[in-house]
């Protein structure tokens, strides 16, 4: 099962599954990922869940590991995407840092 996931310094196990199953969401057309090099914020199903959605919005260096339908921001870049309903919708990448910082 996709549950244990060993990260070199520790062993991180999943103690429960997702809230709603894959296959009760519908279709998923923009999905915005902060990051996807730790196990404990996208897993494995959830790698293959973003294959489904319409585009996948990260950092520049995600979107050169994931696959062709993720789209890397720069810090600061804002991309404008209409919806169905004929809005806009502008995301913007903003910078970050994953803690705890070590001084």
């Amino acid at each position: 099962k996709d549950s244990v996931y060993d990260t070199g310094s520790c062993v991180l196990h999943k103690l429960a599954d997702p809230a709603i199953e894959v296959d009760k969401l519908g279709k998923i057309n923009y999905v915005l990922l902060s990051h996807d090099h730790h196990f404990d914020n996208l897993d494995r199903s959830g790698r293959q869940f973003l294959c489904s959605a319409d585009r996948v919005f990260t950092t520049v260096a995600a979107a050169e590991r994931l696959n062709a339908n993720s789209t890397g921001l720069k810090n600061w870049e804002t991309i404008d995407v209409p919806t169905n309903d004929e809005r806009i919708l502008s995301i913007t990448g903003t910078p970050c840092r994953h803690g705890p910082q070590n001084n």
